[in-house]
């Protein structure tokens, strides 16, 4: 069987061949927290037919963003799943993640210590797109997670909004 796993950023979406090294890159990197059991699906055909994989097998993880609401009560979350069915999975990605792929996206999160999670993220033996760009006090840095995702951090002065 081969894999194919989508993260999805409530509502971003990936394929995910990596399961445990993205909950990994998630939770005990990036700091997310995990807000239910993972969920075994592996019948749904509601799914199979969405997402044009029929007889596929779904595991799905509910991540919470860290930092606790955004506006209101709401705090954002990521949706990590795996879907096992017998097609090659594309590598495109992993093989070249800042290549310009039509339709590729990446998610971008704000944090108030971007050299603290650097360092995580080094001490990890994640890869980056480039160094740490800083403008004063305003830094970001793309980093690469474990698919080939590209995952944008930035860091903003008293943590506002980018000027």
């Amino acid at each position: 069987m081969k894999q194919m796993c989508s993260c999805a950023s409530r509502n971003p979406g990936r394929n995910r061949p990596t399961w445990p090294k993205c909950l990994e890159f998630y939770t005990k990197i990036l700091g997310f927290t995990q807000v239910a059991p993972v969920r075994d699906m592996s019948d749904n055909k509601p799914m199979q037919e969405m997402l044009g994989v029929p007889n596929a097998h779904f595991r799905q993880a509910m991540l919470n963003i860290p930092g606790g609401p955004s506006y209101g009560t709401h705090v954002p979350m990521i949706e990590i799943w795996e879907i096992t069915k017998s097609t090659p999975l594309d590598k495109t990605l992993v093989a070249n993640p800042a290549a310009n792929l039509q339709g590729k996206g990446y998610n971008a999160y704000r944090v108030t210590d971007l050299n603290a999670i650097v360092a995580r993220l080094k001490a990890a033996g994640v890869k980056f797109v480039s160094k740490t760009i800083w403008n004063g006090t305003q830094g970001g840095i793309y980093a690469i997670d474990p698919d080939g995702q590209i995952v944008e951090l930035d860091q903003y002065e008293g943590g506002g909004l980018p000027r």
